[in-house]
């Protein structure tokens, strides 16, 4: 582990990351169900630490600047967030979200997205998530379900009830 970020062929054993993973990447499977981007190839980064701005600032790091090959995600995805739910955007974030904007795919830039806590909370306009695209879960008739809210939320997408593979068997994401 180096900075709190999980650089080895291991992957933790808590599934939320597994199951949004699915959400994206799953191959077409016995039910004719699939991700959203099938064909797509995924880059699973884990971070320890999930109360340090270092760890996380890490991690979209690695994924800008990609493992041995040297490529790059195309996208970055977070999901996660400290007790609190509330990413500070202090140095360590903007620093490597700057780079993730400016440097990542050879200078054309990585967007960057990110989940919102999952309860009713303003997302504060000095947060992580006000200064990247920010999503927070929506439930059955497409409205917002025990997420964050406000000026700073760029878009909606389902969130509960949604039958995921967690890498135990098929569970639901809530």
């Amino acid at each position: 582990s180096e900075q709190g970020v999980e650089i080895a062929p291991r992957m933790p054993a808590i599934s939320h990351g597994t199951a949004c993973a699915g959400l994206v990447g799953a191959r077409l499977n016995r039910d004719m169900v699939h991700g959203a981007v099938p064909k797509c190839e995924l880059m699973l980064v884990a971070v320890e630490d999930v109360t340090s701005t270092l760890a996380v600032a890490n991690a979209i790091t690695i994924c800008v600047e990609g493992f041995a090959k040297g490529r790059g995600a195309d996208v970055i995805s977070g999901s996660i967030g400290p007790e609190l739910g509330v990413w500070d955007y202090d140095e360590n974030l903007r620093k490597a979200v700057d780079h993730a904007h400016k440097a990542g795919r050879g200078t054309c830039g990585v967007p960057v997205v990110w989940a919102s806590f999952n309860f009713e909370k303003e997302i504060p306009s000095n947060s992580l998530e006000a200064h990247v695209i920010c999503v927070s879960r929506a439930g059955y008739g497409d409205q917002r379900v025990s997420s964050g809210f406000g000026l700073a939320l760029d878009l909606l997408a389902p969130g509960t009830c949604i039958a995921v593979f967690d890498g135990s068997g098929v569970d639901e994401l809530s």
